[in-house]
C-alpha cells in the first residue's frame, strides 16, 4: 500500500534531521574542510536519500494506480516503448 502524504512528510522530517545530524558530525570530524569537500560530503548524503524521496513521491501519487486506466492512459514500458498488458507484467 502506498504511503499517505502525512506518512511521507513524517519520513521526510526524519530524513532531514538525519541529514543535518550527519553534516554536523562530518563538520566536527573535518574542521578544515574546503567548500568543495563540504559540498561533496553533502551531495553524498543527499544522494543516499534521493532515491527514497523519489520512491515516496511516486508511490503517493494517484498516477501510480493504473487499475482503472484504459487505452492511451495505460502505462508504457520505457524500454520497449509499448503499453503494458493488463494481464501480464511485461509489454
Amino acid at each position: 500500500m502506498a504511503p499517505t502524504a502525512s506518512e511521507c512528510a513524517s519520513c521526510w522530517r526524519d530524513m532531514r534531521e538525519a541529514i543535518m545530524a550527519g553534516i554536523e558530525a562530518w563538520r566536527l570530524r573535518h574542521p578544515k574542510a574546503s567548500l568543495q569537500e563540504m559540498a561533496a560530503a553533502v551531495d553524498e548524503g543527499l544522494a543516499e536519500r534521493r532515491t527514497r524521496l523519489w520512491q515516496d513521491v511516486v508511490l503517493a501519487s494517484r498516477a501510480t494506480d493504473v487499475s482503472q486506466a484504459r487505452g492511451p492512459d495505460w502505462p508504457v514500458c520505457p524500454r520497449a516503448g509499448r503499453q503494458w498488458s493488463a494481464l501480464s507484467r511485461s509489454p
